[in-house]
């Protein structure tokens, strides 16, 4: 949300992509509307949106000190539908998100001043607040320990993106178990028109490689045609939620 706030109200100020109100007969000329963005203003709103992560994350453990907090935990939005199988990078494969955050992959900053062991998606044993590193803060989906442990507020602070399953080895399309995703999805298009440029920007600034490599992806790997078979897979998984 901040990011996405960050991007439009540059926009608004730079009147990039913004189209006159008036007739197009009567434009100003002395005021002319930007619809596209410079090269200076691209990286200018690219270091903004970068900070603004750094910049929460640095607010909230100000507030107290680096002695506090346990850890901080961002709720992350599933992307896992499948939308161009054929892209080489999975942030252009998985368009589709689900429509609520959720805690199940949480993402978490972990104060390793006082973390003693760790799971996945949320800490475990910590002694920040000289708390007993033998007791688990029990910060976890549904129980929470405000005392040790901060929340970001999705909405109003941030989340992330949780790619689900992208190597798509995981599940089944015809197997009977298999479980429906947990909430509606979103065909989001704020990942390709606020997000991908920078993202895209890096990519081609640091030489990244290609995510999915065509002679290594695991779909034409042994493995996945023996448990699976060639084509099962969440691409021919059509059926709506």
């Amino acid at each position: 949300p901040k990011l996405e706030q960050i991007y439009k109200e540059y926009n608004e100020d730079h009147k990039i992509g913004i189209l006159p109100e008036n007739d197009e007969d009567d434009v100003d000329e002395e005021q002319p509307v930007a619809l596209t963005i410079t090269e200076e203003q691209f990286e200018e709103r690219q270091k903004l949106m970068q900070a603004a992560l750094f910049k929460l994350v640095k607010a909230k453990i100000n507030e107290f000190d680096d002695d506090h907090y346990c850890w901080l935990t961002f709720q992350s939005y599933q992307m896992w539908q499948l939308a161009y199988p054929e892209e080489n990078y999975v942030i252009k494969r998985f368009i589709g998100r689900e429509d609520k955050p959720q805690l199940t992959w949480s993402k978490v900053i972990w104060n390793t001043k006082h973390l003693h062991f760790t799971g996945y998606h949320a800490g475990g044993a910590c002694s920040a607040q000289e708390h007993d590193w033998r007791e688990v803060v029990n910060d976890w989906r549904e129980r929470s320990d405000p005392k040790h442990v901060y929340r970001f507020d999705p909405y109003n602070e941030g989340a992330l993106f949780h790619y689900y399953n992208c190597r798509q080895i995981r599940i089944e399309p015809k197997d009977s178990k298999l479980r429906n995703p947990w909430s509606r999805l979103v065909n989001d298009s704020r990942m390709i028109d606020v997000y991908w440029a920078n993202i895209e920007n890096e990519f081609a600034t640091y030489q990244l490689k290609s995510t999915f490599p065509h002679e290594t992806d695991v779909m034409n790997t042994k493995y996945y045609r023996t448990h699976y078979g060639f084509g099962n897979s969440m691409a021919n998984w059509q059926e709506s939620v």
